[in-house]
């Protein structure tokens, strides 16, 4: 009896002392501790993944391969330089300006979108015949050498345009830029969040004529989502800001290549064999069926475009705006 009552009373005053130790080191700390724990092994790791990445991703996002039919039929996406030539451009530039201030500023808002940025089949061979010629060869030239049989880029019938839009980005100058950026999610309103906030800059922009709205659109494929359809699209660069090239690689497209998809479930299956405790634990850097912004980053490739530069990808690929650096005016065409 004495000798438990004396073990009792020991280990009751080591509970004691590891009590009076934790009230010494609050909650808020331990939880400092852990996240930098955490930082650190998430760190260790990160490298390792990283450079696997870069490894296969980096290879295909690279410019001079954009305007190659290989990559196009891997890709889903081709780079057409200098589509528009310099003549046509002018027109486009002078169609946009007869466009009031305040609207034109709005082009491209899913939420607002205004009639005066938006033309029908008929609209677009009457202003820019030599423009929409010039896709028409563009897609015999598909057909003819089976890049639209590979990519099923004829699912709805012959290409052609069947609608189109100009697009703004609208840049500030720090620090007014502060009031901008990639929160301002402009993919349809839905109440009180990011695209609440935009849309009522889209408005404030309209009624004041001051391009207070901003233009960014995040990761999303287009398409006519009342009708459930899609398009395959056109890109046009019309005009944007230069400031002596120092702009140039700013405000333009950024895809997810299709094959870019494969290549990351082929990295995670790696990743997974080559190091079994850490993702079991951590898990990987390209889950891309948890289908978030950080691993489309991961995935995607920027294309840089100059005026007369026109991008055409299909409708299942992903893009975003690249970033709102520069102001620049484009036209996108449905094309179906």
């Amino acid at each position: 009896k004495k000798k438990k009552k004396k073990k009792k009373k020991k280990e009751g005053e080591e509970e004691g002392r590891r009590r009076k130790t934790m009230a010494k080191f609050p909650w808020w700390a331990w939880a400092v501790v852990l996240a930098i724990l955490a930082k650190v092994v998430r760190e260790a790791k990160l490298p390792m993944d990283m450079e696997m990445i870069r490894e296969q991703i980096d290879t295909s996002c690279q410019e001079g391969m954009y305007t190659s039919e290989k990559f196009f039929r891997i890709s889903g996406f081709v780079k057409i330089p200098g589509f528009v030539r310099e003549r046509d451009l002018r027109v486009l530039v002078e169609d946009i300006e007869k466009i009031p201030k305040g609207v034109r500023y709005v082009c491209g808002a899913s939420d607002l979108q205004p009639d005066e940025c938006k033309m029908n089949k008929t609209e677009l061979w009457r202003r820019f015949p030599r423009m929409m010629a010039n896709f028409t060869k563009l897609a015999k030239r598909w057909r003819r050498t089976g890049v639209s049989a590979d990519l099923n880029l004829l699912k709805w019938g012959k290409l052609e345009a069947k609608g189109g839009e100009y697009i703004a980005i609208n840049a500030w100058a720090f620090p007014w830029s502060l009031l901008k950026g990639r929160w301002e999610y402009v993919m349809g309103f839905t109440g009180l969040s990011s695209d609440a906030v935009s849309s009522l800059k889209g408005y404030l922009t309209m009624r004041t004529e001051i391009p207070i709205y901003t233009g960014y659109h995040g990761w999303h494929v287009d398409g006519d989502a009342p009708k459930s359809t899609r398009f395959h699209k056109l890109f046009v660069m019309v005009s944007k800001e230069d400031n002596n090239g120092t702009l140039r690689r700013h405000s333009n497209l950024r895809l997810i290549p299709n094959h870019h998809w494969e290549l990351a479930d082929r990295l995670e299956v790696r990743q997974r064999e080559q190091y079994p405790l850490m993702t079991s634990l951590f898990g990987t850097d390209i889950t891309v069926r948890s289908d978030t912004d950080v691993d489309r980053e991961l995935l995607g490739c920027t294309v840089t475009l100059d005026p007369g530069d026109a991008l055409f990808f299909r409708e299942n690929v992903l893009h975003r705006t690249q970033d709102m650096e520069a102001s620049r005016f484009s036209l996108i065409l449905d094309i179906q």
